[in-house]
C-alpha cells in the first residue's frame, strides 16, 4: 500500500468517524436537535467503515499477517485497544452524566434490556466478548450504544479469519458453527 493510498484512507476513515459522531450528537437527548441534518448520514458512515475493513484485513492478510494466530492476535490487538478506553470512558462519562441529569437514564429513555439492575454489568461483560448486540440480544456496555458496531467488526474478523486461513472440511464445519442464527 502506497502512502499516499494510506493517507487518503485515513482521511477517509477520519470523515466517517466524523459524521458518525455527529449522527449521534444530533441526537435531541444531547443537542436538542442542533445538527439533525447529519442523522441520515450515520448509517452509510457506518458501512464506510465496514468497507475500509474489509480491504484492509484483505490487504494484511495478503502481505502481513500469514497465520492464523498472528491474523487473530493483530484482530484481537486492535479490537481490546479500542474497547479497553471506551469501557473506562463510557463508565466514567455515565456516572458523571446520571449525577448531573438522571433523566437522560430513565427507562423511556433506555432500550428494554438495559432496564434493571444486573443489565448494565451484564452489558459489558457481554460487550467484552462480542455478544452484547447479537442475534435478539440488544446489551451495550452502559450508554454506549454505537458499540454494537464492534461486536459485527469482531464477528466479520471471525469469519474472514476462518475462511481465509482454514481449509477443506476444517473450514466448513468452522464456518457453518460460527454463523449467526435465523430468529
Amino acid at each position: 500500500m502506497t502512502k499516499a493510498l494510506s493517507l487518503y484512507l485515513d482521511a477517509l476513515r477520519f470523515g466517517a468517524a466524523f459524521t458518525v459522531f455527529m449522527a449521534h450528537y444530533a441526537d435531541g437527548r444531547f443537542s436538542g436537535g442542533l445538527f439533525w441534518q447529519m442523522q441520515p448520514y450515520g448509517h452509510t458512515a457506518v458501512i464506510v467503515f465496514f468497507v475500509l475493513s474489509g480491504f484492509v484485513i484483505a490487504w494484511v492478510t495478503e502481505t502481513r499477517e500469514g497465520t492464523l494466530e498472528e491474523y487473530a492476535l493483530s484482530r484481537a490487538a486492535r479490537l481490546y485497544s479500542v474497547i479497553v478506553p471506551a469501557f473506562i470512558v463510557t463508565a466514567l462519562l455515565d456516572h458523571i452524566a446520571m449525577a448531573i441529569d438522571p433523566r437522560l437514564y430513565g427507562p423511556e429513555t433506555l432500550p428494554p434490556m438495559l432496564r434493571g439492575p444486573i443489565n448494565v454489568p451484564l452489558g459489558y461483560l457481554l460487550s467484552l466478548v462480542f455478544l452484547g448486540q447479537s442475534w435478539t440480544l440488544d446489551m451495550p456496555p452502559g450508554s454506549a450504544l454505537p458499540f454494537g458496531t464492534l461486536n459485527y467488526e469482531a464477528w466479520y474478523y471471525v469469519l474472514f479469519g476462518l475462511a481465509a486461513f482454514l481449509q477443506g472440511r476444517r473450514r466448513m464445519v468452522a464456518l457453518t458453527a460460527a454463523r449467526p442464527k435465523r430468529t
